[in-house]
């Protein structure tokens, strides 16, 4: 986590270095538009760069999962799930990759992507299928409707709502989050819940963050692709309330080095980019010219 840098002075924050922020991209993959070469030659730039993680649909896992682990050893990368042992790239190619290139990158997919899970044990059964195909990283969708903040209750999570249609067949999120907690060192896995925060109050945002993170989730994801982009009054309401441990990403798409500074000065651990390559090549050419600086927070309202 990058939050806290030494202020420079000037109003400015410390440097920060392209594989710092290479780390704070999920690199997004539409695998039915690319042909085999061109999803292999992105999944390879991808691995090159050190993203966080390289997403894709639930049905793709397998192949972009075989993709990373054998660009990874090509350019002398390990790659491996969460408490898992590793894999070392062969004799001799170590020196491949240029040395501040990242050892880790993940695999991210979406549980329930076609429907949801009819119960817990569904939804871990899809868990399981999941990561045996290379998943490292799964992101549960937490919306207005799976988080009712009954007024009488202090704590977000203190009461579900009987199944209904709009609702979805299962009872109480509350212990499919529990469930998929406890299932990460099984399953070698890091869980994201997904906060769709465009039809939240801010007091509702904070309350469901501080739940999660008491729950032990590892990361929160703040807003959705297509839908209204999370502000950042809210991202900071997100990052209080989550505290130092709980990772957050924000999930609307930043189309520039700028943007993502910015982001980065509000403590987001995670974005998605509009284009993955252009965002870090631009950030390559700032680096040749000068240090690249974080802002202080607070710049943008």
């Amino acid at each position: 986590m990058l939050r806290g840098l030494p202020h420079a002075g000037g109003g400015v924050e410390s440097g920060i270095s392209v594989p710092q922020l290479a780390r704070l991209v999920d690199h997004r993959l539409h695998v039915e538009s690319l042909d085999p070469d061109s999803l292999a030659r992105s999944v390879r730039l991808a691995v090159e760069y050190g993203v966080g993680a390289v997403t894709c649909r639930p049905g793709d896992v397998a192949t972009v999962a075989t993709l990373v682990r054998e660009h990874a050893t090509d350019v002398g990368l390990r790659w491996r799930r969460p408490g898992s042992p590793g894999q070392s790239a062969p004799a001799g190619t170590a020196g491949a990759a240029p040395p501040w290139r990242s050892p880790l990158v993940g695999v991210a997919t979406a549980l329930e992507f076609e429907r949801r899970a009819t119960s817990v044990e569904a939804l871990l059964e899809e868990t399981r299928d999941l990561t045996l195909s290379g998943a490292s990283e799964l992101a549960l969708l937490v919306d207005e409707q799976r988080l009712p903040v009954p007024p009488a209750r202090d704590r977000v999570l203190a009461a579900a709502p009987a199944p209904t249609p709009d609702r979805g067949a299962r009872r109480d999120w509350r212990e499919a989050v529990a469930a998929l907690v406890e299932a990460q060192p099984r399953y070698r896995f890091r869980l994201r819940v997904h906060l769709d925060t465009s039809e939240m109050t801010d007091d509702v945002v904070r309350r469901a963050c501080e739940s999660l993170r008491a729950a032990g989730v590892w990361m929160v994801q703040a807003g959705t692709w297509r839908g209204p982009r999370t502000s950042f009054s809210q991202i900071r309401v997100m990052r209080e309330a989550l505290g130092g441990a709980t990772r957050l990403k924000w999930t609307s798409p930043v189309s520039s080095l700028h943007g993502l500074l910015l982001a980065v000065a509000e403590g987001v651990d995670r974005c998605n980019a509009e284009d993955t390559f252009v965002l870090l090549g631009a950030a390559e050419q700032h680096a040749r010219v000068g240090p690249i600086r974080v802002p202080r927070p607070g710049l943008v309202g």
